[in-house]
């Protein structure tokens, strides 16, 4: 694997007694896309927050290209130049106020890139993510939820990052819309070998793009590693209830009598021992008492009694 651009090792956060990110690594090479999936509340958005370094770690430490990140707004700038950012709500992320033109502009503005061919860059990032054609004095409100994302992967694009971060890019969007954002996604990072960071809920929609995923809940990662183990052979029981939310293709697969209920919410995590242990059908003394560390290689999983491999 090439050296990574960004690596995560043993990161954490909290805010006050919350542990929102607790001990998570990872790296991002290029071309290669890291899923991260979870519940809302697990700690997804608070760890690409961190990576673009718009919060500060508690502990563990964030590299780009081997070296940790700086600790000023000025030492960060580097940093936060080359990693791109697509946002979950095309409909709140883009600036009503701002023109397409303004719109794409702006990163190149602030990064002191526009005097350089800006407006040749706006023209050529529009037709990269097939919105060649639109005029570059319309407002985002004249475009749908799909087109609106594309204008915002357009801006992710802007400073031609070595990685890109989305943050669910599609969960705001149609069915319908969803394919075709995921399928841009997919072309641009073959065509710039980008590094790929895809933030959801959705493990089918991970499942699809990512070449490592890592499975978060209450903060801490519960299994990690290649995509095709992960999915093919879940070995924490949260990994299995997440495979297992994912609607069927036919009305049978569909049904959900003789499934577990489905858990109360991250909420309830323990705050000792298995964060999953008040939600989990095999938990026992050990498990309320006792914190599973994250074992194994490739595949990784933190539990007292995992499935088999």
């Amino acid at each position: 694997m090439s050296e990574a651009i960004v690596a995560v090792e043993g990161l954490s956060k909290r805010y006050g007694s919350v542990r929102a990110v607790d001990d998570v690594s990872f790296a991002i090479a290029p071309g290669q896309t890291v899923g991260v999936v979870g519940e809302s509340g697990c700690g997804k958005s608070t760890t690409a927050r961190l990576i673009m370094g718009l919060e500060r770690p508690s502990g563990g430490t964030l590299r780009f290209r081997g070296e940790p990140y700086g600790s000023s707004a000025r030492a960060l700038r580097p940093v936060r130049r080359a990693i791109g950012m697509i946002f979950q709500d095309p409909y709140e992320s883009l600036d009503p106020r701002f023109s397409v033109r303004e719109l794409i502009a702006e990163p190149l503005r602030a990064h002191g890139r526009w005097r350089d061919g800006g407006e040749t860059r706006v023209g050529e990032l529009l037709e990269a993510v097939g919105l060649g054609s639109v005029s570059l004095r319309a407002a985002p409100t004249e475009f749908s939820g799909g087109q609106r994302q594309r204008l915002g992967i357009a801006r992710a694009l802007a400073l031609d990052p070595a990685v890109v971060i989305a943050d669910e890019p599609t969960s705001a969007l149609d069915v319908s819309v969803q394919a075709q954002i995921l399928n841009l996604l997919l072309e641009l990072q073959r065509e710039r070998g980008i590094g790929l960071l895809m933030i959801s809920h959705d493990l089918h929609v991970v499942r699809r793009m990512s070449d490592t995923i890592v499975v978060m809940y209450a903060g801490a990662v519960m299994e990690q590693g290649p995509a095709s183990e992960i999915t093919a052979r879940p070995r924490h029981p949260y990994t299995r209830a997440l495979l297992d939310a994912i609607p069927g293709t036919s009305p049978s697969a569909r049904r959900l009598v003789g499934r577990p209920r489905t858990a109360s919410g991250i909420a309830s995590a323990a705050s000792t021992g298995c964060p999953f242990a008040t939600r989990c059908p095999r938990v026992d003394d050990r498990c309320r008492s006792e914190r599973p560390p994250l074992t194994g290689v490739p595949h990784a999983v933190a539990c007292h009694y995992p499935e088999s491999a």
